[in-house]
């Protein structure tokens, strides 16, 4: 699973949902492959990590590797930042 984007300096963190479905979000950072040229960004983009945390449900569902599982933006953050720190709480 690789970024659609170069991105650096960025934070991700790994979420529940009330549904109890897992997803991985990737938020801020830079955009591009050097620091210098790269431009912040308050975008958050999210993995759905369904397949990843229960390999039983691709068995089921994705025997043959047919559906793939893409990167969805979500809301961005209300400011452009990188080299921040995050958590999650309940």
């Amino acid at each position: 699973m690789s970024l659609p984007i170069s991105r650096m300096m960025h934070e991700s963190c790994l979420v529940q949902k009330k549904s109890g479905e897992w997803k991985l979000l990737v938020i801020g950072g830079k955009v591009g492959n050097d620091q210098k040229g790269s431009g912040f960004t308050d975008s958050v983009i999210c993995y759905d990590m369904k397949f990843i945390m229960d390999p039983y449900l691709r068995q089921k569902f994705d025997p043959e590797n047919k559906l793939i599982t893409k990167w969805e933006s979500v809301k961005n953050m209300e400011n452009q930042r990188a080299n921040f720190a995050c958590m999650v709480l309940d």
